[in-house]
């Protein structure tokens, strides 16, 4: 299906199987990433530095996440 909104068309098949393709590589990345920093968080890091630490790796999940976003195709090539 296909709508057009104003000056641009957007295709909704197209998200979709980008979501369908997306979803499951960040889901699983994110079972990996976040443990790890939070073994490093409760392990090394001291009580009132725990907020920025999380802010910190927070910015680089968001980034990773933004990188495989901005990736064309399903299959990320």
């Amino acid at each position: 299906m296909e709508q057009s909104g104003g000056s641009s068309n957007v295709d909704y098949d197209e998200i979709a199987i980008g979501v369908r393709h997306r979803v499951p590589e960040a889901f699983a990345s994110g079972c990996v990433f976040w443990p790890f920093a939070n073994c490093i968080n409760f392990a090394f890091v001291p009580a009132g530095m725990r907020v920025p630490y999380l802010a910190s790796v927070g910015g680089l999940w968001n980034g990773y996440l933004s990188n495989m976003n901005a990736r064309k195709g399903g299959d990320g090539k």
